[in-house]
């Protein structure tokens, strides 16, 4: 019945500053909210029904009372998954899964109508409205996937029923949630064994021997194509060319960590039929945005605004990206804590300090609660408790800055984007 009532919808949606006329309203309770407090609101502005688990809020003709409105959003999406007949694509990875989707998405769109997660919607209720957000045009579906526990992700294939998986990476990340490294390989490779259990495929780097020490043997796996892609650089741009050619498709973006997500960009679009030039010209053209390795020029200084998420995997990739840039200019590590890594925390952020120190920056700045516990300042290293702290000194910080290549990275929560308003 309710997937009738969807596709008689104008859609779904579970927040009600953002309600449409005609669409289904989801009422999920949160940590920090209820959606049963806006049944009514939702209602009056022409919600054609809400659905809830709460027979307070019940109106006759207008709700669905269920055991639970999440279960029943996302056994929807699963329903109106299999309606669709289309390929699904899952993806996740402790880095680049966002940047690795948006260049899936750039290449498949060549050839095809595509659907894909918007932004990072990829939990428990992110990856069902990315599903019911998919319009019956769509040719190919892309879902991120993101967990911070051991079972998350075996529950997002269990919704959106993929057909063809990629894992970027498995590094430090969430070792709160997942206890251990073992524990973050165990919770991100549910994805490899759900689709081995369906008889599904993998598409895999060859080169990471985490990722192929975990492919199940009875798993079809595609093999990136690494043996026919040559990658250089110019200035900080990360550029390659096609084997047997002398073409340089230079991309906007930077750092050797993105070298492994075009390519499963290219894999991909290789795979599903897209030419490898029309694909390369689509990655050339794709801008990063969201604070993820932009290059961007402002106040006489270069930033690397990576300020969108960290974790120690993330950041030393970063670090080591900053040291292998050939510049005249003087480089600036501005780096913000690393949140959930439990009782390893201090001992990981130290080992950032130290790693930053070794790659020739004239200036370390270090911004939160952490950092500021266990960094003893020096020559050279700066401290701060918080983004108050240093915006309150930044009059003292910005000479230092002066024609400077400057990388900004941190933990979402931080919003150290904040420092390129600074310096406008």
């Amino acid at each position: 019945m309710l997937l009738q009532l969807f596709l008689d919808s104008t859609g779904v949606s579970i927040d009600s500053r953002t309600i449409i006329p005609g669409q289904i309203f989801f009422a999920i309770k949160g940590e920090n909210f209820d959606g049963h407090s806006y049944v009514n609101q939702v209602l009056e502005l022409g919600a054609n029904l809400a659905v809830i688990d709460n027979e307070k809020y019940h109106r006759e003709g207008k709700t669905i009372l269920v055991d639970s409105a999440m279960k029943s959003l996302q056994n929807l999406a699963t329903e109106y998954r299999r309606k669709l007949s289309i390929p699904v694509l899952a993806i996740t990875g402790s880095n680049g899964k966002t940047t690795t989707k948006e260049l899936i998405d750039a290449v498949l769109k060549v050839e095809y109508t595509v659907h894909t997660t918007p932004g990072n919607l990829n939990n428990h209720l992110g990856v069902p409205l990315t599903i019911l957000g998919t319009s019956p045009e769509s040719e190919i579906l892309i879902v991120e996937m993101g967990a911070n526990h051991i079972g998350e992700i075996r529950a997002l294939c269990e919704i959106a029923e993929p057909d063809y998986g990629l894992i970027t990476n498995i590094g430090l990340a969430h070792l709160d949630g997942f206890g251990s490294y073992n524990g973050i390989i165990l919770g991100k490779t549910e994805m490899y064994r759900y689709l081995a259990a369906k008889r599904k495929s993998v598409f895999y780097n060859t080169k990471d021997r985490v990722l192929l020490n975990n492919l199940p043997t009875d798993l079809k796996a595609i093999p990136y194509l690494s043996e026919n892609i040559n990658f250089h650089k110019r200035g900080m741009r990360l550029g390659y060319k096609l084997k047997d050619s002398d073409r340089l498709f230079l991309t906007h973006l930077t750092g050797d960590y993105n070298e492994t997500n075009i390519l499963a960009a290219l894999t991909i679009g290789t795979f599903f039929g897209v030419d490898i030039q029309s694909a390369s010209k689509a990655i050339c053209e794709y801008l990063p945005e969201m604070n993820r390795s932009q290059i961007v020029e402002i106040a006489g200084v270069t930033l690397i605004l990576d300020a969108y998420n960290a974790n120690p995997s993330s950041m030393r990739l970063a670090l080591d990206s900053l040291e292998q840039i050939e510049s005249t200019l003087d480089k600036v590590v501005i780096l913000g804590d690393m949140k959930e890594l439990g009782l390893q925390e201090e001992t990981l952020h130290q080992e950032i300090i130290t790693k930053a120190e070794t790659i020739g920056a004239a200036h370390i700045l270090l911004i939160g609660e952490i950092f500021y516990k266990i960094t003893e300042e020096k020559k050279g290293i700066t401290v701060y408790r918080n983004f108050e702290d240093f915006k309150s000194d930044f009059n003292k910080v910005k000479p230092k800055l002066k024609n400077s290549l400057i990388l900004i990275k941190a933990s979402r929560s931080l919003k150290l984007e904040r420092i390129k308003d600074l310096l406008a």
